[in-house]
């Protein structure tokens, strides 16, 4: 079992491409090797729990411009704040 392996998994909804991604504790850099979109920490746990809490947030919205401007707007100050 490698180190990766025995990290806590976590997901993140991203935005920018539609969809749920996987990470594990210490890959949360702006240097990791996944998408640098708008995306949201949702959670940890089983896949599809995240996803039901992906849903109670933010609703069916898949894509960035689906959600409230208020919404887009506290996306983008995270994309930013990870961003600088």
């Amino acid at each position: 079992m490698t180190a990766s392996e025995t990290r806590e998994p976590w997901y993140a909804w991203c935005f920018s491409c539609g969809q749920m991604h996987r990470f594990v504790s210490g890959d949360e850099t702006v240097n990791g090797a996944w998408c640098g979109g708008a995306w949201v920490r949702i959670g940890t746990g089983a896949e599809r729990d995240c996803l039901a809490a992906k849903q109670v947030r933010f609703g069916m919205a898949r894509f960035l411009d689906e959600l409230p401007r208020d919404v887009q707007a506290e996306i983008d100050k995270e994309w930013e704040a990870r961003h600088g």
